[in-house]
């Protein structure tokens, strides 16, 4: 089960969903039912290699998006690495 003290707003978190589908997010909060995000972005094969795409293409660009939690199967803390290639490409800064 997901404990919202060991994410803290802001943090740039990883979503595996029952679907198979990986989200990058900076996590906004959690409800009973849901999480809410923050530019929620997932990964994508392209011709230079793996890359960060919206997670939801029509929503407007600074949505927050809720996923309800009975369709994600884990979170986690995302990996440095990754975590600041989603801030620069979500922000424009390195970090």
């Amino acid at each position: 089960m997901f404990i919202t003290t060991t994410i803290k707003p802001n943090e740039v978190v990883t979503f595996k969903l029952n679907s198979g589908e990986e989200v990058v997010a900076r996590f906004k909060e959690a409800t009973d039912d849901a999480y809410t995000l923050i530019k929620p972005m997932t990964f994508l094969m392209g011709p230079q290699g793996l890359g960060l795409v919206p997670f939801v293409f029509s929503a407007p660009k600074d949505a927050d998006v809720d996923i309800t939690k009975s369709c994600v199967n884990t979170v986690i803390k995302t990996d440095e690495t990754i975590a600041s290639q989603y801030m620069k490409q979500t922000t424009g800064l390195f970090v």
